[in-house]
């Protein structure tokens, strides 16, 4: 009963993220459209260091009461749980308090000095006022998670975003006549009192959800926190720093090339801005499946349960690579009519479709993050990211100046199979899974080539219809090859049955 429960909150979890990270697309289709691509540049400037303060208010706690709530109640002792969840809110509270002063206060600086735009100032005073919401909802969430209640997690992010649209539109066409320093004030106004709107919503559900007082408070809680949220502190730090550092090069790199600053702004936000955000949203699927696995994982390695951490080990592999093969396959096929369904600027498409065949190590790098920070091997994750970040920053610095937005691509590239690469490595060894690669990729790859091929040399009508002839096409093949068995679609049909699943 209990894997059927995993399940069915991941898939719920999928259907709500998906609906609302395709809503969030579109709605930065809405802003790239109203703002264009030097506005979305500016606004991801202004963001780069935005996301510096957040980690510094955030990292490591929401994960930290994940695996100690999950941890703890799943050997009973809801006491324990509840104190963790008080200890980690208020620290969560008192950074998000520091890192919005320190915003506020060195806005100017940072905007002009770190920088190098002015405009960017305004918004980021204004977006330190929503840092302690931020920082408090995001460890209520965590909880959420840990005591496996997705759907009350999932909604605080639900209610963020609409409040977040609703707040927007008229405060962009009040404030887009007066330039794009204006529009970027309208963007992060309506951030910040989103965030303060979820932070109430989330508080309110967690006075509805408490916890029994039995059992005892083990001894060293505060240690226990620091020995999982520390190093992931540490790194996120360093790594958001690098990551900063990464963003704040690539302007001044694109204008040692040759290009103007509105168009190395324009390059940068049709990268970040644009084309990453479709790239990713299929991702959606994987991102709500992987917030679970860290409580999952967690508690069954509290209890001593290697076939269960085998089993989802073992089923994750299998279902994200060929899910993120089907994406690929999507993407290379129909990427360019895809791009300018979205944007009207059809150089979208033309990245969109380089980018594409990093999708498989994109979408599986996530799922395992999340498996092992379960395992209680963040220290991994945290010296693979780090080691990512400064490789990333030394391409910049040595191939942008010389090759511009292509040397932004080629240090993209690196940095992804470098990191999935090791992380991927790590997991393997850690699980001693062994990885089927004729099932797993050779299967997948074949079938999404051979239903592309098919479908894009024999078939002509509207996009949606091709999709899901190579959707369709996919599906038959996987099967034909072995790639998906049988027993896995009657796992599956076993998790909504009325009847106890069977051990696997």
């Amino acid at each position: 009963m209990k894997k059927r429960r995993f399940i069915q909150n991941a898939l719920v979890m999928t259907a709500a993220t998906f609906l609302m990270r395709t809503i969030g697309t579109l709605f930065q289709v809405y802003l790239s459209n109203r703002i264009g691509a030097e506005g979305i540049g500016l606004f991801q400037l202004t963001s780069s260091v935005y996301l510096l303060a957040v980690t510094l208010s955030t990292s490591g706690i929401s994960l930290a009461v994940t695996r100690i709530v999950s941890e703890e109640m799943a050997l009973n002792n809801p006491l324990a749980a509840k104190s963790a969840f008080r200890r980690c809110l208020l620290l969560s509270l008192m950074l998000g308090m520091l890192a919005g002063g320190l915003l506020l206060w060195g806005g100017r600086w940072l905007g002009t000095v770190i920088l190098g735009d002015a405009r960017t100032v305004p918004a980021l005073r204004l977006l330190s006022f929503g840092l302690p919401f931020l920082a408090t909802a995001s460890v209520m969430r965590g909880y959420f998670l840990g005591l496996q209640k997705p759907i009350q997690s999932i909604s605080g992010d639900a209610i963020e975003q609409l409040a977040m649209m609703v707040l927007t539109i008229p405060l962009l066409t009040l404030f887009l006549p007066k330039g794009l320093e204006a529009a970027c004030c309208a963007l992060v106004i309506g951030s910040a009192v989103s965030e303060a709107v979820s932070c109430l919503y989330s508080g309110f559900l967690c006075l509805r959800s408490r916890l029994p007082s039995s059992g005892k408070i083990p001894r060293g809680m505060n240690r226990r926190i620091g020995g999982i949220a520390l190093p992931i502190a540490v790194s996120n730090y360093f790594r958001s720093l690098l990551t900063t550092l990464e963003n704040v090069l690539v302007p001044p790199s694109l204008k040692r090339y040759g290009a103007s600053e509105g168009e190395a702004l324009s390059q940068y936000g049709l990268v970040k801005g644009m084309a990453m955000p479709i790239l990713m949203l299929p991702a959606a699927a994987m991102s709500a499946f992987a917030s679970l696995l860290v409580p999952e994982v967690a508690s069954a390695r509290a209890i001593g349960d290697k076939k269960k951490i085998d089993f989802i080990v073992n089923k994750c592999f299998q279902a994200t690579l060929q899910f993120s093969f089907w994406v690929t396959g999507i993407f290379l096929c129909f990427g360019q009519e895809i791009g300018s369904a979205f944007y009207r600027d059809p150089r979208v498409g033309s990245t969109l479709l380089i980018l594409t065949p990093l999708v498989p190590l994109l979408y599986l790098d996530q799922i395992v993050d999340s498996i092992l920070k379960g395992l209680n091997q963040q220290l991994s994750s945290m010296k693979y990211n780090t080691m990512d970040s400064i490789l990333r920053v030394l391409l910049i610095w040595i191939l942008i100046p010389i090759w511009g937005m292509k040397g932004y691509l080629v240090m993209f590239f690196c940095g992804t199979i470098f990191n999935a690469g090791l992380s991927i490595n790590r997991l393997i060894v850690v699980s001693r899974v062994h990885f089927q690669t004729l099932r797993w990729v050779i299967g997948p790859v074949a079938s999404i080539a051979a239903s592309c091929l098919l479908v894009c040399s024999l078939v002509s009508c509207p996009l949606v219809l091709r999709i899901g002839l190579v959707t369709g096409i996919y599906f038959f093949l996987l099967r034909l090859t072995g790639s998906l068995k049988r027993e896995d679609l009657e796992w599956g049909k076993r998790i909504f049955s009325k009847s106890r699943p069977k051990a696997d």
